[in-house]
């Protein structure tokens, strides 16, 4: 029996996968660059001293290992896309990748101090089967942090905005993704809490994106956020263009000293596994 929600699992990981592959060697100095504003105190957050062992799930292109093995700490990524995991090995060559996927970690039980995922969670296509794995793998007091967008996000409601403002109504659309929702604390407390994890604690974390222009705002959407692109990929040439246009005049009311200045928020929320 299928999903009555219309979610479909392995559609959705295809799709990820495929998108994530395409921008792998662009994404780390375009969208990265936001992301990467919550990997200090993500990896802190952490609380992994020089002799621990952090794993990095969904890594990508391997920002917050660097992060993390300039802190002395011993840190493994993992990542289901194998270009990414070669643009991490190139960016932290300190650190041990491999390519797995979340939700069946191929570690023995209890053997990570800590585990993170920047932006990560939100792209595991069964998010629960991913928790309880990383509970797994923690050593029993072990800390888990993560970071998601506080909706509505940097970028993506100029995009939405103007897709439905002038995309074509018939346009395909990508599959939807899980219903886990890790943007918001009341959600986060509950699904880590089934999880296995205690100690559960969100904050917010600003984040600032930067462009010289407006319309480097596209360049970042075509390089590095895989959602976003798809959803103006797929709309026929005129109506492409104009959602385009609209994308570029909405960012102008951004604009300050002369750069497109846009404020957004993440939520940071940290668990700890149990003592059994």
């Amino acid at each position: 029996m299928g999903d009555p929600s219309g979610y479909d699992p392995k559609a959705f990981r295809d799709l990820e996968q495929e998108g994530w592959g395409e921008v792998s060697d662009t994404y780390h100095d375009t969208f990265g660059n936001l992301t990467g504003q919550t990997v200090n105190a993500l990896v802190d957050a952490a609380g992994i001293g020089v002799e621990g062992l952090l794993l990095d799930l969904a890594c990508g292109t391997g920002r917050a290992a660097m992060r993390a093995t300039q802190s002395g700490a011993g840190v493994v990524g993992l990542d289901f896309v194998a270009t990414m995991v070669a643009e991490a090995r190139h960016n932290a060559p300190g650190a041990a990748f491999c390519i797995g996927d979340a939700q069946h970690l191929p570690f023995a039980s209890s053997c990570f101090g800590g585990v993170i995922s920047n932006f990560g969670v939100r792209h595991f296509p069964v998010p629960q089967l991913a928790l309880t794995e990383i509970c797994r793998v923690l050593k029993e007091g072990g800390q888990f942090a993560i970071t998601d967008w506080i909706s509505p996000g940097a970028l993506g409601p100029l995009v939405r905005e103007a897709v439905a403002e002038h995309g074509a109504r018939d346009a395909f659309k990508p599959p939807p993704g899980p219903e886990a929702d890790f943007s918001d604390p009341a959600s986060c407390r509950e699904l880590l809490t089934a999880g296995g994890f205690i100690g559960i604690e969100s904050r917010e974390v600003a984040v600032t994106g930067r462009w010289p222009s407006p319309e480097g705002i596209l360049a970042t959407i075509y390089t590095g956020m895989v959602n976003s692109r798809a959803s103006l990929e797929v709309q026929p040439p005129e109506h492409r263009i104009r959602v385009e246009r609209a994308i570029v005049e909405k960012a102008r009311r951004f604009e300050e000293d002369g750069e497109i200045r846009i404020p957004s928020k993440a939520l940071l929320t940290t668990a700890r596994k149990p003592a059994q």
